[in-house]
């Protein structure tokens, strides 16, 4: 197989052009996917140049051969409900693909530039050395959508949770790699370890486990293709803020190691340094410098001092949550010079430095904190059996002229309306299941389902329940207080961790929605608003009228997957209300389905009689 070596590159879109030299001395050109883990000085092995070129690297401890091309690509099947559909993991390699990274791209808001007054709003800024990028898309039919994609870097210089970890004796004999000590030592071995650096997923496809496939990909391509100079990686690191309140990466088998150092600690001390003249031109006073930067506008804005606003910030940095201390132009101010201690999770690519990790964290006695925690019941029903519901109305007509028009066309001689709306029926409810009321508009559906609460009916409408359980406490949907932003709605109530939580369940994990206000939501946005903050009541019953009515069907399917399996979680009664339940009944699945027919008449059957008989159909 021929052996080359790498030149020069340069990048146009989304092909990566290469100059290549053989051992002759004699140049040739390859083009190869943007993000192929090639550089100049890498060597090179090429066979069938053509139409499919197959390229590798030799791997310096083994000599086995690192695949570059046939490019990364892998196959998931992924269920919806009754909805099949494959997921297509790969590198970018066509001006399409290229398009949908930029596009996905807008969700990770790290980096990119949203200023409207700016002509490159939106616009991502580009990092350096090398990486990675993983497109996920769903496929069906022949037609497919990127849906999310993972970017994998070279790692992080300086880590304490790393360097802690690191701090035992280690050693690789396969791949050559070990040390007594990570500082000094082992640093020279940093290119061992390969970064998650973003992981986004289409807002329209979160709550699947896409961002959880998207790292389990990454790993796969990190033991088989990721390299530097033909050293593959032992390691694969991650560290984010949103992990504080979204753990996707445990359940890929990444632990986690600890909280990075920050600079809360040294800033005010960097700062100092720099105002008496400390110098520098690389590193970490690179960084301080960028930090005085900025300092240093803010006390041109505000007219303080710089030993003025030093004395505030470090007088700030002594409260617990400096964040929640500081006033709206402080933060703005201080924001680009802050950097707070973040979750940092690693995994090992093979058996040794697997375990390698878990006994470091066994030594460090370093415990888990976001499991959550164990439901505990609050009463010992696990039954909530209603006898004999009867719901009427009773109303006195108006005689209007045009009321009495209609009572004399139609035939009807009395001005008091007693009807049957509902019943009578027995419902029984089970905990930790799904119950669904449907039928056809106006047959009496929310009726039935306002009739299970413990509040009072609407005037005109008269209950009766022959035997009633002791219903514990019941919520149903309702507006969220305009004029606030709901995640600060949501933290304001039941806390960040909870809120972050529980908007995630119900698919509004996009940014953009967490800063408006309930008001600007769209009519699916502020229905899925209402359902989180029912997800985070301490109501055992939830009562929920028009499920899904404004949702389009993928988010239906993923908003009623998470609805059964947070009647699980939460240990709760659920019971929904839905006219029209085709698009998600397969990925719902409940327990007991209730046609209400026009009449009072109620019946009550299991999934498999509704799916098997016309009640699904509209009959």
């Amino acid at each position: 197989m021929p052996v080359y070596e790498i030149r020069t590159m340069n990048v146009h879109e989304s092909k990566k052009n290469l100059v290549l030299a053989n051992n002759q001395g004699k140049e040739s050109h390859l083009s190869v996917h943007r993000f192929a883990m090639l550089g100049p000085g890498d060597v090179i092995h090429l066979a069938d140049v053509g139409l499919n070129p197959h390229v590798s690297v030799r791997q310096k401890e083994t000599k086995d051969e690192i695949v570059i091309l046939p490019r990364f690509e892998s196959h998931r099947d992924v269920r919806l409900g009754a909805e099949r559909m494959t997921v297509i993991f790969t590198e970018i390699s066509t001006e399409e693909d290229l398009r949908e990274y930029r596009r996905l791209s807008q969700f990770h808001y790290k980096g990119v530039d949203l200023r409207p007054s700016d002509k490159r709003a939106g616009s991502v800024k580009g990092t350096g050395g090398r990486k990675a990028i993983l497109l996920a898309m769903f496929q069906k039919d022949g037609m497919s959508r990127a849906v999310g994609y993972i970017e994998i870097q070279m790692p992080l210089l300086m880590c304490k949770p790393r360097h802690n970890l690191f701090s035992r004796p280690f050693e690789n004999k396969a791949k050559g790699v070990s040390w007594n000590a990570w500082l000094g030592e082992g640093q020279k071995y940093v290119n061992r370890i390969a970064r998650i650096a973003r992981v986004v997923v289409d807002p329209e496809f979160r709550g699947v486990g896409l961002s959880t496939m998207l790292v389990e990909e990454a790993k796969t391509f990190c033991r088989e293709r990721w390299h530097i100079g033909g050293e593959r990686p032992l390691f694969l690191e991650i560290s984010a803020e949103m992990l504080r309140y979204m753990d996707f990466v445990s359940r890929a088998g990444f632990l986690l190691v600890g909280n990075t150092e920050g600079n809360l600690q040294r800033i005010a001390k960097d700062l100092k340094s720099i105002e008496n003249g400390a110098g520098g031109k690389s590193g970490i006073m690179s960084l301080q410098r960028k930090y005085h930067s900025a300092f240093t506008a803010y006390c041109e804005k505000t007219g303080k001092t710089f030993t003025e606003a030093r004395l505030i910030l470090a007088e700030l940095l002594r409260s617990e949550d400096p964040r929640s201390e500081m006033a709206s132009d402080e933060w703005l101010a201080f924001r680009p010079i802050l950097r707070l201690p973040i979750p940092y999770f690693l995994v090992g690519l093979d058996e040794e430095s697997a375990a390698y990790i878990e006994d470091g964290i066994r030594s460090l006695e370093r415990t888990r904190q976001d499991l959550p925690e164990k439901m505990s019941r609050t009463s010992p029903n696990d039954i909530l059996e209603y006898k004999g519901i009867e719901v009427s109305v009773h109303y006195s007509i108006p005689l209007t002229p045009y009321v009495r028009l209609i009572m004399d066309s139609f035939g009807i001689d009395t001005n008091e309306v007693h009807t049957k709306i509902v019943g009578p029926v027995n419902v029984s409810l089970s905990r930790g299941k799904v119950t669904l009321i449907t039928g056809a508009s106006g047959a009496g559906k929310s009726v039935l389902l306002e009739a299970l609460s413990d509040s009072r009916m609407p005037s005109g409408l008269v209950r009766v329940i022959r035997e009633a359980p002791l219903v514990e406490k019941c919520r149903t949907l309702t507006p969220l207080p305009d004029g606030v932003p709901i995640f600060q709605y949501f933290a304001d109530q039941y806390g960040a961790e909870r809120a972050f939580d529980a908007l995630c369940h119900v698919g509004l994990s996009e940014a953009m929605i967490f800063i408006k206000p309930f008001e600007l939501l769209s009519v699916g946005q502020r229905y899925r608003a209402m359902f989180a903050d029912l997800i985070l009541s301490d109501a055992k019953l939830w009562l929920i009228d028009e499920f899904c009515s404004n949702l389009d069907p993928i988010t239906s399917k993923i908003l009623s997957i998470r609805l059964r399996r947070l009647a699980i979680r939460k240990d709760c009664f659920v019971v929904v209300a839905a006219a029209n339940t085709s698009h998600y009944i397969d990925a719902l699945t409940p327990d007991r389905v209730l046609v209400v027919r026009t009449g009072g008449a109620v019946r009550s059957m299991n999934m498999r009689e509704y799916n098997n008989g016309f009640f699904n159909k509209g009959f």
